[in-house]
């Protein structure tokens, strides 16, 4: 969008998720989604809402267009890396932990995947720990969790 400014010249500016151009008037898509963003599983696809939500269209907000990865197999945890700009997330009927890139036509790539890592509430539950890459996995607790579904880590408190 372009507006006058003071002395006649144009000012433009390219909303969220399009990058403005050298020539100062036109804008392209920088394959980067729009943040803030609200990220969320609905059974099998990986869905976001862009942080001015309030101001869309509600008929521009479908599955369609707000989910960025589909045929996912029971999303069951999320979570991200925001200096990296990563999303990770587990799926229960894979037994497996995934990361994406949050930009658009990223692919995501399996981190920690087989039999016993990502395990049903209640069948032998565990806390484990990894680099970020799957590697160095380590069972912190094994005994006595009942039916652990999440698990929050306070980093500034080290607890």
């Amino acid at each position: 969008m372009c507006v006058s400014s003071y002395g006649g010249l144009p000012k433009c500016v390219c909303a969220a998720g399009y990058q403005l151009q050298v020539d100062g008037r036109s804008c392209v898509d920088d394959g980067k989604y729009p943040t803030p963003m609200f990220v969320y599983s609905i059974g099998t696809a990986l869905c976001r809402f862009p942080g001015n939500l309030p101001d869309m269209n509600l008929n521009d907000v479908t599955l369609d267009t707000q989910c960025f990865l589909t045929n996912r197999r029971a999303v069951l945890a999320l979570g991200a890396n925001i200096r990296e700009n990563t999303l990770y997330f587990a799926e229960n009927a894979t037994k497996t932990i995934s990361k994406v890139k949050l930009s658009r036509g990223e692919s995501p790539e399996i981190i920690i995947g087989g039999t016993g890592v990502v395990e049903d509430r209640g069948i032998r539950p565990r806390i484990e720990r990894s680099s970020l890459d799957g590697t160095g996995r380590q069972v912190f607790v094994l005994d006595d969790l009942g039916s652990p579904i999440h698990l929050s880590i306070d980093y500034l408190t080290d607890r």
